[in-house]
């Protein structure tokens, strides 16, 4: 075998094995899944799921219906710095009472109950501004304007 081809297949081989600690280092993954109840009945189909370490957010989610439940799934991307941290969920800004443990690779499935029915989804917002609307209100540049219908007739 000549020079040149040793020459060439080491240069293969050295830029195969290069390569291999890029291709084998994958993203921290931590998933979890489940229903999910507020006052003890489902909540409505996207609904935000969101999922915090240490107060900072790191993913979130909308629910669905499967069947006769409000489900859930969600994905956090993390660094070896939160292994083994909690993981906790929220609605609406309300705490679920359940939480997670961050874990490389994990499908957890966790259950998540919230003690109160915040407003959530975007059928609950259309609902209250539709209620507001038959009331009198008027919304101006992202805020509410309540105006006071008058009782005595014109």
């Amino acid at each position: 075998m000549g020079k040149a081809k040793v020459i060439g297949m080491l240069l293969m081989v050295a830029a195969m094995l290069s390569l291999a600690p890029t291709v084998l280092a994958q993203p921290s993954v931590s998933a979890f899944y489940g229903t999910v109840k507020a006052g003890g009945a489902n909540v409505n189909s996207g609904t935000i799921v969101r999922a915090y370490i240490d107060g900072f957010l790191y993913a979130s989610s909308t629910t669905t219906m499967d069947g006769a439940n409000s489900v859930y799934t969600i994905s956090l991307g993390g660094s070896d710095a939160v292994v083994g941290k909690s993981v906790f969920f929220t609605i609406g800004g309300v705490t679920a009472a359940e939480s997670g443990i961050y874990r490389q690779g994990n499908n957890a499935g966790v259950n998540l109950t919230f003690a109160a029915l915040p407003l959530t989804g975007d059928a609950d917002v259309t609902a209250v501004w539709a209620g507001l609307a038959a009331m009198g209100a008027l919304a101006l540049g992202g805020g509410l304007l309540l105006l006071r219908r008058s009782r005595r007739p014109v």
